[in-house]
């Protein structure tokens, strides 16, 4: 019987184990080794890395701290380079100077300008002024336009300040007939040979020794950068700059050698270089460290915007701060090479009509009173 039961259990056990033996074996697979789970983050690591330098390297991100970014002041050096080869722009400007504070008197100037030297047998500009003068709550403004073609300059004033034109009546001056009316100055109409108008190769050539002054006198230099931002959808670098006084004077006392070289007899009182330094000088001196912003296209390196302000004190006679000013100003920069409409005014009038009255008054007796 014993034997019986020890027999059915072993049928039994066999049983289990060939029952048993019908199911998938489970496989269980080894660790990898540490071999293979370093390479695979060091490659992961690695593609990382890789994309992040493109990435940088293409500026299609461009973080302050992006080690592909250029020198700032290589930038800039850049960017006056360019100068020369733009033919033609737009510019906006606005210059504020309040002095003290605002109720003591702000000036205001507002100036929207347009040059086109693509053919530099016809040269052009245009610009529209807005003058204003804001004292103790009255305000005086001032307001026209201005044009050249082919040399010849024209001027329009379209508002005049009624100060102005109630002290001009008492000299029996009437200014409103020449309000909101073109007038010409014609160089060579006048007998004026100044070769700056009437010689191409001339003015050129005062164009680049000027611009060899920039790069041999570097004027700005960059102080600190500043985060990227985008000027009419122009990615542009954004820095704060400081002006280089030393090299500023010496780029200033250059400029009017070269000035009074070309202009000859038609510039002021020439001083000599020694005094002509001391007043550079002294003008630098009193100003102190001058800084403003600055955008440049990261891809055009041409000047899109500049901004900054300024607090100085003016000074008497004997150098002696007076009255505190401040100074902010912005401009702003566009339409590169692009052809700008400039016309001449199709009716205009010669300038001496309209400095005649002023000469009658002068020739009268009243000119050491003309409110001018």
């Amino acid at each position: 019987m014993n034997e019986q039961n020890g027999q059915n259990q072993d049928d039994n056990l066999r049983g289990t184990i060939n029952q048993s033996s019908d199911f998938p074996q489970t496989l269980v697979q080894k660790p990898k080794g540490k071999k293979g789970v370093v390479l695979g983050i060091s490659i992961g690591l690695g593609v990382i890395i890789i994309g992040m330098g493109v990435v940088l390297a293409a500026g299609i991100w461009d973080p302050l701290w992006n080690p592909f970014r250029p020198s700032p002041n290589k930038v800039i050096m850049e960017a006056i380079d360019n100068l020369a080869n733009i033919k033609s722009m737009r510019t906006k400007a606005e210059f504020t100077v309040t002095t003290g504070d605002a109720t003591e008197g702000t000036t205001k100037i507002i100036m929207d300008a347009k040059e086109d030297k693509i053919d530099p047998q016809n040269p052009k500009s245009q610009a529209l002024f807005d003058v204003s003068f804001v004292k103790g709550g009255v305000e005086i403004t001032l307001s026209g336009e201005t044009r050249s073609v082919d040399n010849v300059f024209y001027i329009d004033i379209t508002t005049l300040p009624i100060v102005l034109t109630l002290q001009l009546s008492n000299y029996g001056i009437d200014v409103s007939p020449f309000v909101g009316k073109w007038y010409k100055f014609d160089p060579k109409e006048a007998g004026v040979n100044l070769a700056l108008l009437n010689n191409g190769a001339e003015s050129e050539k005062m164009q680049n020794e000027i611009m060899n002054l920039f790069k041999e006198y570097p004027l700005f230099k960059a102080k600190a950068k500043l985060r990227n931002e985008k000027i009419d959808d122009n990615l542009a670098y954004h820095y704060l700059v400081t002006i280089d006084n030393e090299n500023a004077k010496d780029f200033l006392i250059n400029v009017f050698k070269i000035v009074q070289g070309e202009l000859g007899s038609f510039t002021p009182e020439q001083m000599s270089d020694e005094e002509t330094t001391k007043e550079i000088e002294a003008v630098f001196d009193r100003m102190g460290e001058i800084t403003f912003e600055i955008w440049i296209g990261v891809q055009d390196r041409y000047i899109y915007r500049i901004k900054g302000d300024k607090d100085f004190y003016t000074l008497d006679a004997d150098n002696v701060p007076t009255d505190k000013m401040a100074l902010d100003f912005e401009l702003l920069f566009s339409e590169f090479n692009q052809p700008q409409e400039i016309v001449a005014p199709k009716d205009s009038s010669n300038i001496m009509d309209l400095l005649m009255p002023f000469f009658q008054a002068w020739f009268a007796g009243g000119a050491t009173e003309l409110p001018l």
